[in-house]
């Protein structure tokens, strides 16, 4: 049984952490890793927190390919803002559409199906 000044104590330490921290807690084990939220960090630096929050609702390994790839195109070309926010989007989006498989098995036919669920019907045109 927990006492009550327990209680109280957790109630309040948790009232006076902010959301990222709390957030941070709660996280599998795997995301607990300082190197890959500085990468997170990095790769979405200037967008809004939505971005950040989106790379952990994929799998750790494709969340670590993502933000590698952001980085390489920040130190190489340097992008808009907007420009990664697009390819975060894509490149999750396109992990939830296979069911979170691992982007090291996915192959030909796994990307022209994702490609055609996102095209524009000829009726539309």
């Amino acid at each position: 049984m927990v006492s009550t000044l327990s209680k109280i104590a957790r109630l309040s330490t948790s009232k006076i952490r902010n959301n990222y921290t709390a957030a941070k807690e709660q996280k599998p084990e795997e995301y607990n890793d300082q190197l890959f939220d500085r990468k997170v960090e990095n790769a979405t630096e200037g967008l809004k927190p939505i971005c950040y929050k989106q790379f952990y609702k994929i799998p750790y390994n494709n969340a670590v390919t993502v933000a590698n790839y952001i980085l390489s195109m920040k130190s190489e070309i340097n992008p808009a803002d907007n420009y990664r926010r697009d390819i975060i989007r894509l490149l999750i989006r396109f992990s939830i559409f296979h069911h979170n498989k691992a982007f090291k098995q996915i192959t030909r036919d796994d990307v022209v199906s994702f490609l055609d669920s996102i095209r524009k019907p000829e009726a539309d045109d």
